[in-house]
């Protein structure tokens, strides 16, 4: 259909690929990304921003980059994709930041998308957070308030987690690697 059309119409979300154990596709399949925010290509469009933040950090210095030390909590089905991206940044520049997969036990064991995580999911996972700051998916908070879809506030999660805590995005800079966010 894509020969016949010139595009594609129908894509699968990323999360048969991971599930399944494959590779997502390249860049080029997905054209602009037109159902990014449905969870198709947002692994591959994170996967080339994050190489791309790695050859902006390899151009300049890194002023105490092994004081980088926390936790980056994330959902189960994205740990494993997003955990060998941080070892290389580790190797590459002595930060000591971990990545943590979060089980929603809120919305129960088949779903595993860190937008859906809660604020009980994340306490939950608490104990295994290292470090001095831990990083949480700005998705987790609903769209037009700083609240979690089990309406804890940040507030309650922050002083839960008892540490320092940076919302990311899906657009890694280096700001946010290096807790500046």
């Amino acid at each position: 259909m894509r020969k016949r059309l010139g595009t594609t119409f129908a894509f699968l979300g990323d999360e048969i690929y991971l599930r399944a154990g494959g590779s997502v596709p390249a860049r080029a399949h997905y054209g602009d990304y037109p159902q990014i925010e449905d969870g198709i290509g947002m692994v591959r469009s994170f996967s080339n921003e994050f190489a791309a933040l790695m050859r902006r950090l390899e151009r300049g210095p890194l002023a105490q980059s092994d004081k980088v030390n926390g936790t980056i909590l994330t959902g189960k089905l994205f740990a494993p994709v997003f955990k060998p991206l941080i070892e290389k940044l580790n190797t590459h520049f002595g930060t000591r930041l971990n990545v943590e997969g979060v089980a929603n036990n809120y919305f129960g064991g088949d779903v595993s998308v860190a937008g859906l995580l809660t604020g009980g999911d994340l306490l939950a996972a608490r104990a295994r957070i290292r470090g001095d700051f831990v990083v949480i998916p700005k998705s987790t908070l609903k769209s037009d308030e700083e609240i979690m879809l089990d309406g804890m506030k940040l507030e309650e999660l922050s002083r839960g987690l008892g540490l320092r805590f940076i919302l990311s995005t899906s657009n890694p800079s280096p700001n946010f690697f290096f807790g500046k966010n």
